[in-house]
């Protein structure tokens, strides 16, 4: 996923260059998608691209509101899908259980032992 968000970002500063708006709200959304981490570089290539930054400092602080609209929906769904699918119900053990998944797959043990290629 991250060579894909790394693609989009390419293409978002390809996109910024141009200034196509609407290819440059597209591949924002794309990258947020696919790697969010990227989207504070490309935040701050849109900022540093915009002549009005008053205006351009509004809309990346209108994109942070909306992203955080957005997790709270996701959240909320899956709050929803765990009281409804779940045994225990509580949405506490569901977040423990959900974050503890997250991080047994970030870091995971390697199948070649202490073989580096």
């Amino acid at each position: 996923m991250i060579t894909i968000g790394i693609i989009f970002l390419l293409l978002g500063f390809f996109f910024l260059s141009i200034k196509s708006k609407k290819l440059i709200w597209i591949t924002g959304f794309l990258i947020f998608i696919f790697y969010p981490p990227l989207l504070v570089f490309y935040l701050i290539a849109y900022l540093i691209r915009e002549k009005d930054k008053k205006t351009a400092l509004k809309r990346v602080l209108l994109i942070i509101l909306a992203l955080i609209v957005f997790l709270i929906l996701i959240l909320i769904s899956t709050y929803i899908f765990a009281v409804n699918y779940t045994s225990t119900g509580s949405f506490i053990e569901y977040i423990k259980n959900l974050l503890s998944i997250y991080f047994t797959h970030i870091f995971f043990n390697s199948l070649t032992g202490d073989y580096i290629p």
